[in-house]
């Protein structure tokens, strides 16, 4: 995917979604989403699934912060590679202020 494609995209959704913060994350194979900063609700979610070791459920939490590619084809990719997962939450919450080395205990 060229810059002007990426550009339009970024684009398309800047105009879908006028309040929100935009992230971008491409990969190495040049699989390219665009995310959205969590909200305050949506990250308080995710701590409690987390607190609660609800893994899968906090990672779909993030994963509905991406914008695009939309569901249906972020799907077929998650498919394809699993693993990716990980580097999306991570750009998801390092983009929401979440500092990833920072350990969470429940007082």
């Amino acid at each position: 995917m060229d810059e002007a494609q990426k550009s339009e995209i970024v684009g398309g959704l800047k105009i879908k979604h006028p309040a929100a913060r935009l992230s971008s994350l491409e990969f190495t194979d040049g699989t390219f989403l665009v995310h959205r900063t969590t909200a305050p609700g949506e990250r308080r979610i995710y701590d409690q699934m987390m607190g609660e070791g609800k893994k899968f459920d906090a990672e779909g939490v993030l994963l509905d912060c991406v914008l695009y590619p939309e569901k249906q084809a972020l799907k077929e990719f998650l498919d394809l590679q699993p693993f990716a997962v990980v580097p999306i939450c991570n750009a998801v919450l390092a983009a929401s202020g979440i500092d990833m080395a920072a350990t969470r205990k429940k007082l």
